[in-house]
């Protein structure tokens, strides 16, 4: 599209009404022009815009401070885009896009979900300790140093993409992984758990979309460990044995772990026959999906998407019938 800027802040302040923003594959479009002035935007999403500047000529933002939601990708972004006071925004994801060295998210105190995936450029985050940021994402952001999480704080949930930034992470004194820790796009054949580091605060433990063929005989050391869950991990068929402490698994579009988990004659049923929840994902005729649901005394079917939580009840459908 050959649009190349925004109209005037005096036609944007006009459209009261507005909740959300989505520009997408504007190449030629350069300025945002009063986009400040759409002071009831919410959520604002943009997507392949290489020639957009996100600061105005004095180097200030140009997004309005009612933003909630921004998610950035294949853009370029400057130091100062996040330069503003944004005081409701609550989360950003920023994918596939260059960028400066470091960019600063410390002012932003709403911030409770940061989400960046593909940022080669990217050595310095700054404000990993905002009081209320729970859940980050940091998937194939390789040259983030050490000095970026040298002032965190106890998150709910971190996803990462290599053994390096785990390892990085643990080398910082006093480092609190996490309950939910996310291996997420991990090329890696295997995962190693360092025996000197604490892993006692972690509850959930994700792999999702990764290579991963083996897995570590130390997870049964993880002792607080209550939920594992596998997704889209096409090469990993067996499991090492799991803590006491675990009571749910989970596994979608496996198809090599589906089959070695499945009842009563699967490689690796022993290992999980005692987990009260084993959710395995099953494709059925109408190409819809449900789910085996495994539990200690009973098997049932479940339909999907309705999402199970653990303790909530569950309608059984007695697969014999």
């Amino acid at each position: 599209m050959n649009l190349t800027s925004f109209p005037s802040p005096q036609v944007l302040q006009r459209l009261t009404m507005l909740k959300r923003l989505y520009i997408r594959s504007c190449w030629c479009l350069r300025s945002l022009g009063g986009l400040r002035e759409a002071t009831s935007l919410s959520e604002v999403k943009i997507d392949s815009c290489i020639s957009l500047e996100l600061v105005d000529e004095n180097g200030i933002a140009v997004m309005p401070s009612s933003i909630g939601k921004l998610s950035l990708f294949g853009c370029i972004l400057g130091a100062n885009f996040l330069s503003t006071d944004f005081p409701r925004l609550r989360s950003i994801s920023i994918t596939c896009c260059r960028s400066s060295s470091s960019f600063a998210i410390g002012h932003l105190r709403s911030l409770e979900s940061l989400s960046l995936n593909n940022m080669p450029d990217l050595c310095f985050l700054e404000g990993l300790s905002c009081p209320h940021l729970q859940d980050i994402h940091l998937i194939n952001v390789p040259n983030l140093t050490a000095e970026s999480f040298s002032r965190h704080h106890a998150w709910k949930s971190l996803a990462i993409s290599s053994s390096a930034m785990l390892s990085l992470m643990l080398s910082i004194k006093d480092f609190m992984l996490p309950e939910k820790l996310c291996f997420e796009q991990y090329d890696e054949p295997s995962i190693t758990f360092q025996s000197s580091a604490n892993f006692t605060s972690i509850k959930f433990l994700e792999f999702r979309d990764s290579k991963v063929m083996y897995l570590p005989s130390s997870l049964k050391n993880l002792s607080s460990l209550e939920r594992i869950k596998f997704v889209r991990i096409p090469n990993l068929s067996s499991l090492p044995d799991f803590p006491n402490s675990i009571q749910q698994i989970e596994i979608q579009d496996c198809e090599c772990l589906k089959r070695s988990c499945q009842a009563p004659n699967g490689e690796n049923w022993q290992k999980i026959e005692c987990i009260r929840w084993k959710l395995i994902e099953v494709s059925k005729p109408d190409e819809s999906i449900a789910w085996f649901i495994h539990r200690y005394d009973k098997v049932g079917i479940a339909a999907y998407p309705k999402k199970l939580q653990p303790g909530q009840p569950v309608v059984w459908h007695d697969k014999n019938h």
